[in-house]
């Protein structure tokens, strides 16, 4: 557990007694349960984290996710609500220096002002591309931007026309990483990918002048609270501090920093922090120009830092899927949010159906309860320096004490449930598929290998594999039956075969002309059905001996992307595109359930069945998993 500052604790009840008030929606919940789809009974991950900012007062903590806006109480840390207004992943946020409130943006350039006292909000259509969000502190326009570079806004007319775009020659524009206003000259500043900051009057839509210095991109900038400095941070490792008045640069911050990706200064003017890509925080006395310490416990690259207003705290987020509170004077994190931020890339159910395994891309793997959510242990990956890396697919092992992880480029890796060590079974793999199979005893695991073959790895003997040629193009699906050596393959016109692992024989091949494209395909538990989601509604059922259609499933929705089998066969669970979950009883071609996962990614990457069938799996586009109850009606 980590031990909180007695001196933040103080200042944190002190603050309390004075200034607190309960917000009215602060009682709506305490659990993990609220704001869940209907039927879903647990949620687990709370979507990819974007930004993070504190509210001006300093009361309420706001992230920026996949799922929509999460608000924290900024003291006990207990979540308050989850604004699920947007339709898309929620880019980015800024907080009104004027009044209480957010302004958020999303994936579908929908804006909005969200009031934190009741909740009550603004919806903007944007017509731009927007990854950054600012408003003035007269709170007259907010700007918007993105590779098209800055548009500007009246706050007030809820309309799409601009009130300026700025340009400072006729087409001549610039991707724009970030912005911020003056809080007291009519100035906007814009950090450019052309390693410029540009400055334009936010009243006339007049380009100023460039300020010129950094080496590589600039990626933030923020005033000082008197407005009489600029601080930007770039990719050349530095932070320049500009004086407004002249408009020239006064101090250069460099030493020992990685690239700069946000900055941010507190409320007295007197401290730095920079989030950077190796995941370190910096902080710099603006008085000295000296580096103050240096915060570390991110091991993803920081997206965002922010200082709260009125307590010596820092909130930072990181592609590591954290979201960390820091004690400023010591250096310390007091507070790391447990519901994990990351985004998961696939899954895996135990055996007994009551544990789930998710691999995060904040590179570690999570175990938890498949009834509840709850979380239960994670499998820690150490020393992981590729930048490229995700881990494309996970298995559990019929013997439940194993999990094999396939993880680009670094190969396939077997670990140990109880200890929880990693033993590498092949250090380096430039195939990216996801296959990933036991056999039914466990000891052998199959992937696929270049050039059209399949490889079996002997998990009991050292590591030994063999090479099966596949016929008629690479495989793209790899299950046992209950003989232990049934697979499957495609190829680029469209036919698919079933052969004999040992073998390399054909049992049967299957032509499909009149198939766009195949979504999804796999062999049922006992390996006598062959299932093909096509691009459309139907699912067609194969009988494996024969190649003939034993019968189609008719889901009535479009564009089906995965596909599962019961344990014993019975049902079908279907995934969308947009966000459906169906189950359907084969017997009957009924469907029995529908689900849908809401906001955010909507495309359904993977499901599974858990807990004795009585629970349904979703992976969705968000990076989120949800636990959908099979018994609710």
């Amino acid at each position: 557990m980590i031990r909180k500052s007695p001196f933040i604790t103080f200042l944190a009840l002190l603050y309390l007694s004075t200034f607190y008030t309960p917000i009215s929606f602060a009682q709506e919940i305490h659990n993990r349960s609220f704001a869940l789809p209907n039927g879903a009974k647990a949620r687990i991950g709370n979507g990819r984290i974007r930004d993070v900012v504190y509210s001006k007062d300093g009361r309420q903590l706001v992230v920026a996710s996949s799922v929509g806006v999460w608000v924290y109480d900024a003291v006990t840390h207990i979540p308050l609500r989850l604004m699920k207004w947007h339709t898309k992943s929620v880019k980015a946020l800024a907080v009104d220096t004027k009044n209480n409130s957010i302004l958020s943006v999303d994936d579908e350039n929908t804006l909005y002002f969200m009031y934190l006292s009741n909740g009550s909000l603004y919806r903007y259509t944007i017509g731009a591309i927007a990854s950054k969000v600012a408003i003035s502190p007269t709170r007259d326009v907010f700007a918007v931007n993105g590779s098209d570079g800055v548009k500007l806004y009246h706050v007030h007319l809820r309309t799409e026309q601009t009130k300026f775009d700025l340009e400072k020659e006729q087409g001549q524009r610039s991707h724009i990483w970030d912005m911020a206003f003056s809080p007291n000259e009519p100035i906007l500043a814009a950090a450019e990918s052309s390693s410029k900051i540009a400055l334009w009057n936010k009243d006339t839509g007049v380009f100023i002048q460039d300020l010129i210095g950094h080496g590589s991109d600039v990626k933030s900038v923020v005033f000082s609270p008197d407005g009489s400095t600029l601080i930007s941070g770039s990719a050349d490792k530095t932070i320049r501090l500009w004086d407004m008045a002249t408009r020239q640069q006064k101090q250069m911050l460099s030493g020992d920093m990685e690239r700069v990706n946000d900055v941010a200064i507190n409320v007295f003017g007197s401290l730095i922090a920079a989030g950077c890509v190796d995941g370190s925080i910096h902080i710099w006395d603006v008085k000295t120009g000296k580096h103050d310490k240096t915060l570390v416990g991110h091991t993803g690259s920081v997206l965002a830092v922010t200082f709260n207003p009125h307590l010596p705290i820092l909130a930072s987020c990181s592609t590591d899927g954290t979201l960390q509170i820091w004690d400023i004077s010591t250096g310390e994190k007091i507070h790391t949010f447990a519901d994990n931020y990351g985004e998961f890339t696939s899954f895996t159910v135990s055996p007994d159906r009551n544990t789930i395994a998710t691999p995060s891309e904040d590179k570690n793997i999570y175990l938890w309860d498949a009834t509840t959510g709850a979380y239960q242990k994670t499998l820690n990956r150490e020393n992981i320096n590729e930048p490229l890396f995700e881990t494309l697919n996970i298995a559990y092992n019929p013997n439940a004490k194993t999990i094999a992880t396939r993880d680009y480029p670094s190969g396939i890796s077997i670990w140990d449930l109880d200890s929880g060590k990693q033993k590498q079974l092949m250090d380096k793999d430039d195939v990216k598929s996801p296959i990933l199979n036991w056999s039914p005893e466990g000891d052998i695991l199959a992937i696929a290998g270049s050039e059209n073959t399949l490889q079996l790895w002997d998990t009991e003997a050292d590591g030994q594999s063999r090479t099966v040629n596949i016929p008629m193009g690479a495989v793209i699906d790899f299950a046992y039956g209950t003989d232990g050596q049934t697979a499957a393959s495609v190829a680029e016109n469209m036919t698919y075969y079933l052969w004999d692992v040992k073998t390399g024989e054909e049992k049967c091949v299957i032509h499909l002309n009149e198939a766009e494209r195949v979504y999804d395909e796999l062999l049922s538990p006992d390996g006598k059905t062959f299932a093909i989601a096509w691009t459309l509604a139907d699912v067609h059922l194969y009988d494996v001996d024969t190649g003939e259609v034993k019968t189609v499933l008719n889901t009535d929705v479009y564009y089906i992307s995965c596909i599962a089998f019961s344990p014993d066969g019975r049902l079908l669970a279907v995934g969308t595109t947009e966000g459906n979950v169906i189950v359907m009883d084969i017997g009957t071609n009924k469907v029995l359930h529908e689900f849908h996962v809401g906001i955010g990614g909507k495309k359904v990457h993977r499901v599974g069945f858990a807990t004795d069938m009585e629970t349904v799996v979703s992976l969705s586009g968000s990076g989120i998993m949800y636990l959908w109850d099979l018994a609710a009606r």
